[in-house]
């Protein structure tokens, strides 16, 4: 089974418990560009810049925020990648900012699997207005 297709089922889940509200079966539809966006602002910024733009923690709460979807991929990628799964931190910026040059380019490739799982998961929910 190749790497993308193990992580479609945690993907379904990460979006279930980080992505819905009140309906479990749509997401808002703005997830769905933040999605869309997150590989190629991975590539083109790198993997700090991107995680530092996703991170928006300081809007207000009961709206799509990136950092949902931050959170919904750090799930996915602490099945894959050994580093994320033992860090004790609780966001994706504070463990990337730890590891060396080497081992964020490992989560780099990592979070970009996940985000394509995380972008077909969704393709499962209704979107909301």
């Amino acid at each position: 089974m190749k790497q993308l297709e193990k992580l479609i089922g945690p993907a379904l889940e990460a979006v279930e418990k980080h992505l819905t509200k009140e309906r479990k079966d749509a997401v808002a539809k703005e997830y769905d560009g933040y999605a869309a966006s997150f590989g190629a602002a991975l590539r083109t910024s790198g993997l700090l810049p991107t995680l530092a733009f996703y991170s928006d923690y300081h809007k207000e709460k009961n709206k799509p925020r990136r950092n949902h979807l931050l959170q919904a991929l750090y799930e996915v990628v602490k099945l894959t990648n050994e580093k994320v799964a033992l860090s004790n931190a609780s966001r994706l910026l504070e463990v990337a900012v730890q590891l060396s040059a080497s081992e964020q380019k490992q989560l780099e490739r990592d979070l970009l699997n996940a985000s394509i799982a995380v972008k077909l998961a969704l393709r499962n929910f209704e979107p909301l207005d």
